[in-house]
C-alpha cells in the first residue's frame, strides 16, 4: 500500500545576503505521496526543512489547519473500510482520535473560528436503500462528543464550511439540491439552490459566500463552471464570471477586496488546464498571476498577510507528471517550487484576527 504523508514545511532564516529581501513565509502543509518509499524522506535545503507530522500504512483522506496553527485535523481509512477523524499537534506529533465511526465514514473536517470544534461529513449506509448518505456532523474538540448538526435526522449534508468567525457554517444537500447556510446564533437557515455540488468559500467577514454554479455555453452546448456570490445581509446574489470563461475554483485575499481565481478562458485565449487570476470584486478588473499553457493549476490560497500564495500545479504535457506545490511571492513575482509529487497544500499560520 502506498504511504501518505502529512509533511510540515517550515522555512529557516536565510544565512546569506538576500535573506532580508526574500523574506519568510509560513509554513506549509501538504499530502506527500513518495513512489514506493517508506519511512518518509527527509527533505532539507539550504533554507528550508522538511518534517513529517502524519505516516501511517492507513491512508488519509484530507485535513484541515486549526485557525490558531497548532493542530491539523486528518480523516484516516480503518482497515474495514470505515473513516475516522484524528488530531495531530504540530509543535509536538502527539495524535489523538476525534470520532469512533463505526459502519461508517467521517472525513471533511471543517475548524469552527474558536478552534472548540469541528464539523465533518459523516456517510452511513441506508439499510433500506443501501445507498451511502451523507449528514453534517459536530464533534467537540476536548470532549471527542459528536453530534448531528441538524435536528431533522433526514436533512442531508456533505462538505461543510465553517465561516471564518465561526457564525454560520455551510453544506451541500444533493436532496435540494443546493448549498445550506445556517446561523449558528440565530439558528436561521439560507438555502442558495444549486446543481454544483461545491460549497464554495466564506468572505473573511463572513458576510458573503463565493461559489460556483453549473452554466450552460455560449453556444449551449456544453456546461462550464462559473462564479457567484451571495452577501448575506442583503441577500443579494451577484454574477461575477464573464460569459467566456470556466471558473472553476475561487479564494479570497485575506481583506477581502479581490478573489484568486483558478480560470480558463474559452475564447482566444483558451487553455487546456486552469490558470490563476485575481479578480477584483468592486471593479471587476482581471489581473494574472500565474499563466503556463502547459500546467493546470488549483488547490490555491493566500497566507494570512495576503503576501504568499500557494498553489498546486501538473504538467500537462509530460507523460507520467506529478502534482507540485508551488509557492508565489506577491511583492516579488518570484515564484518557486516547494515540494514534488505532492498535493492539497495549506498555510499553517494563525488568522489575523
Amino acid at each position: 500500500m502506498l504511504v501518505v504523508g502529512v509533511v510540515l514545511v517550515a522555512w529557516l532564516a536565510r544565512r546569506d545576503t538576500d535573506s532580508a529581501e526574500r523574506g519568510d513565509h509560513p509554513p506549509i502543509a501538504y499530502f506527500f505521496q513518495p513512489a514506493n518509499v517508506y519511512p518518509a524522506i527527509l527533505y532539507l535545503s539550504d533554507n528550508r526543512t522538511t518534517r513529517t507530522l502524519v505516516e501511517l500504512s492507513d491512508h488519509l483522506v484530507d485535513y484541515a489547519v486549526s485557525p490558531d496553527g497548532s493542530q491539523i485535523a486528518f480523516s484516516r481509512s480503518n482497515a474495514d473500510g470505515t473513516i475516522d477523524i484524528w488530531l495531530v499537534e504540530v509543535a509536538t506529533g502527539n495524535l489523538r482520535p476525534l470520532t469512533d465511526c463505526v459502519k461508517a465514514r467521517c472525513e471533511a473536517p471543517t475548524w469552527r473560528a474558536d478552534g472548540s470544534q469541528i464539523a465533518y461529513q459523516r456517510h452511513d449506509r441506508n439499510p433500506v436503500t443501501d445507498r451511502l448518505e451523507p449528514r453534517v456532523w459536530i464533534v467537540d474538540v476536548q470532549t471527542a462528543q459528536s453530534r448531528l448538526l441538524a435536528e431533522d435526522v433526514q436533512q442531508h449534508g456533505a462538505t461543510p464550511v465553517w465561516d471564518p468567525t465561526g457564525r454560520r457554517i455551510a453544506y451541500y444537500d444533493e436532496t435540494v439540491p443546493g448549498i445550506r447556510v445556517l446561523d449558528m446564533a440565530s439558528g436561521s437557515e439560507v438555502v442558495i439552490a444549486n446543481r454544483n455540488d461545491v460549497v464554495g468559500a466564506f468572505s473573511p467577514d463572513g458576510s458573503r459566500l463565493v461559489y460556483p454554479v453549473l452554466t450552460r455555453g455560449a453556444l449551449r452546448e456544453t456546461f462550464y463552471s462559473q462564479l457567484e456570490i451571495v452577501d448575506f445581509e442583503s441577500m443579494a446574489i451577484e454574477y461575477i464570471s464573464s460569459e467566456l470563461v470556466e471558473d472553476v475554483f475561487a479564494a479570497w485575499s485575506p481583506d477581502g477586496t479581490q478573489l484568486l481565481v483558478a480560470r480558463r478562458y474559452l475564447d482566444e485565449r483558451y487553455t487546456a488546464g486552469t490558470q490563476l487570476y485575481t479578480l477584483e470584486i468592486a471593479s471587476g478588473a482581471v489581473e494574472p498571476v500565474i499563466v503556463d499553457p502547459a500546467y493546470h493549476h488549483a488547490a490555491m490560497s493566500y497566507d494570512a498577510t495576503g503576501r504568499w500564495i500557494v498553489f498546486q500545479r501538473f504538467a500537462l504535457t509530460e507523460s507520467g507528471a506529478e502534482p507540485e506545490i508551488w509557492l508565489h511571492d506577491t511583492e516579488t513575482g518570484e515564484t518557486r517550487l516547494i515540494a514534488p509529487n505532492a498535493f492539497f497544500p495549506a498555510f499553517v499560520n494563525p488568522s489575523p484576527r
